[in-house]
């Protein structure tokens, strides 16, 4: 399996703007073939923070996710409220 973590902070003043798209992400993400698990955490410590933790079951299925209209959809729209943005994959192990 394949985990993705997205780390992001939103642009101040901008921390609802995001409420609607995590939600329809949480909604239309684990739809997707082959995503194991999708969650969007907020941080307790700074309400701008928040990660994205995604399972996909290969390669394969997080670039079909990719491709999806909500996924394309989304991210220009994210990219106009990100301040900052950091990504990485991981292979699970156990």
């Amino acid at each position: 399996m394949i985990c993705l973590t997205v780390h992001i902070i939103v642009k101040a003043g901008h921390e609802h703007d995001t409420d609607d798209m995590f939600r329809s992400s949480v909604q239309l993400v684990p739809t997707d073939p082959g995503c194991m698990r999708f969650h969007v955490l907020e941080s307790r410590k700074e309400p701008r923070k928040f990660m994205l933790y995604e399972l996909y079951r290969d390669d394969t299925a997080l670039d079909a996710h990719r491709r999806t209209p909500h996924f394309l959809d989304y991210t220009p729209k994210m990219q106009d409220l990100t301040e900052q943005r950091e990504s990485e994959l991981f292979t699970h192990i156990a």
